[in-house]
């Protein structure tokens, strides 16, 4: 097995931030990145967590393809706070209803009997990788306000940040570090993460679990990837009878042009039902840059 050197890191991420699997892999093998990202989130200094600890560490084991996994994190802070994170790449209309659901179950679940006192606060933090309609911002915060906007209760608030609207960021969200968070999930490129760990160690030590996980995980990540695209984004439903007649052909005659078909119409299909760019279909199908430069010249 090759180790990885970071600084030889080079080219086009195997596997993004957004791969749920790799994303909890950093935030529970790095203390430093789960911290440094919630105090940007809930904008409180980093000194400031003294103590935090993963609730729901995931045994990584034979179902991690599973349908039905939600990979969230959930972290208990400075023994007050609740904070459940999750990355979201599928769109979904009733997204916002299920955030409430798990967020009052978080709350209600508080075993505290009738003394409500030591009910411990929650906040949910959302990182979207879809374009959710209607909505611009790239971050923002919801809690329990009146209609002149007086807050009811602080005890439960919900965070966004959605990538796809990295470009709308403001200067508050620049100055408590959030774009720069925002440009680490969303990297594509080696290039892309060195640029951010040589303004903040966090990140490069984000991109040294990245690398290792890439390099030693690597049949985890990818049967998770292929969940998160067949089952998450709908894969399935959005393929057209020709990439089942690409690959039949591929079988059928085991010519590499029927497979090469088959791959090119995977790549359509997420460009076109789903919205992705070129380079991050061919990225989150792991199709190599010598079959991606063909691809490309089969469909322009």
């Amino acid at each position: 097995m090759t180790a990885f050197d970071f600084e030889q890191a080079e080219g086009r991420l195997a596997y993004t931030l957004t791969n749920d699997v790799l994303f909890h892999i950093v935030m529970n093998r790095s203390q430093r990145c789960l911290k440094g990202f919630i105090a940007s989130v809930l904008d409180i200094p980093f000194e400031e967590i003294t103590d935090i600890e993963i609730l729901n560490p995931i045994d990584y084991g034979s179902r991690i393809d599973a349908k039905e996994i939600i990979l969230d994190i959930k972290a208990e802070l400075n023994h007050t706070v609740y904070v459940n994170i999750e990355m979201q790449v599928r769109p979904l209309k009733i997204w916002r209803k299920r955030t409430l659901f798990y967020s009052a179950r978080l709350m209600a679940g508080q075993d505290v009997g009738k003394n409500y006192e030591r009910i411990k606060a929650i906040r949910q933090i959302d990182i979207l990788d879809y374009q959710e309609k209607g909505r611009t911002e790239f971050f923002d915060m919801y809690s329990i306000s009146n209609r002149k906007g007086e807050v009811y209760s602080d005890e439960l608030q919900i965070y966004t940040l959605n990538l796809r609207n990295l470009g709308n960021a403001t200067e508050p969200d620049r100055e408590r570090g959030l774009v720069d968070w925002g440009k680490l999930f969303a990297a594509q490129t080696w290039e892309d993460v060195k640029v951010l760990a040589g303004k903040n160690s966090i990140f490069r030590e984000a991109g040294e679990i990245m690398g290792h996980a890439m390099t030693q995980e690597e049949d985890m990540l990818r049967r998770r990837q292929i969940a998160i695209l067949d089952i998450e984004t709908g894969l399935y439903e959005a393929r057209s009878e020709g990439i089942e007649e690409g690959r039949a052909k591929g079988k059928a005659e085991g010519k590499a042009e029927g497979k090469a078909e088959g791959k090119a119409e995977d790549v359509k299909a997420l460009m076109t039902n789903l919205g992705f760019s070129f380079e991050k279909a061919v990225a989150a199908l792991n199709i190599s840059d010598a079959e991606a430069a063909e691809i490309r010249k089969s469909i322009e």
